[in-house]
């Protein structure tokens, strides 16, 4: 078992968190292949599903679960898988952003 210390609060964790994958959006697009990416357990997850062409609907439920997962990740007993989703949702969404970006 993992014991929680309370190094940090949950707010600054998700902040973190978010910025964390705001700069592996940004190496990733400045590396242009996403492949030497893929020991990242998100890149993986992420090339999954933009492969199985669910990236909108991956954004769509993250956008609309968004506050419902933040406050359940700052509850007393949070939910990992919603983590997981909550990081692939947020990247899948800067990732479509840079995307678009590129193509303007």
């Amino acid at each position: 078992p993992v014991i929680h210390i309370g190094l940090y609060d949950a707010n600054e964790f998700i902040s973190n968190t978010r910025n964390s994958i705001r700069n592996l959006v940004d190496i990733i697009d400045k590396n242009n292949n996403i492949e030497d990416f893929f020991d990242i357990k998100l890149v993986k997850a992420y090339f999954q599903v933009n492969k199985y062409k669910l990236r909108n609907i991956t954004i769509f439920f993250y956008k609309l679960l968004r506050e419902i997962i933040e406050l359940n990740l700052k509850s007393k007993h949070p939910n990992l898988h919603l983590l997981d989703f909550y990081k692939l949702g947020y990247f899948s969404q800067l990732s479509k952003e840079k995307q678009s970006q590129k193509s303007r």
